[in-house]
């Protein structure tokens, strides 16, 4: 939660969010991460379509899907993002 991404920023070219299994770390890792992304890049997260203890991150990704394109890799808890639909994305959040 305290981890500082900005000396990292526009460095990550794939990145991976597998955070703490509750949503106050995936939003976070998620911002995170998109303050490191290149452009060009692509974003996944571990855990997504969960059930139980784990819906509340589908919930959370679900949303962010509202604001940029998100996919799931068919039979798999994996979900991912171009980095660039996750920026802005992130961007439009904040201003919110």
């Amino acid at each position: 939660m305290t981890f500082d991404p900005t000396p990292f920023t526009d460095s990550v070219e794939l990145g991976l969010v597998d955070a703490a299994h509750d949503v106050k770390h995936v939003r976070n890792d998620t911002i995170k991460m998109a303050t490191m992304m290149t452009d060009g890049g692509l974003v996944f997260w571990h855990d997504y379509g969960g059930k139980g203890t784990l819906r509340p991150l589908a919930n959370y990704l679900e949303g962010l899907a509202r604001r940029c394109s998100l996919f799931r890799i068919p039979e798999t808890s994996l979900a991912w993002a171009y980095a660039s639909d996750l920026k802005r994305a992130v961007l439009q959040a904040r201003a919110a």
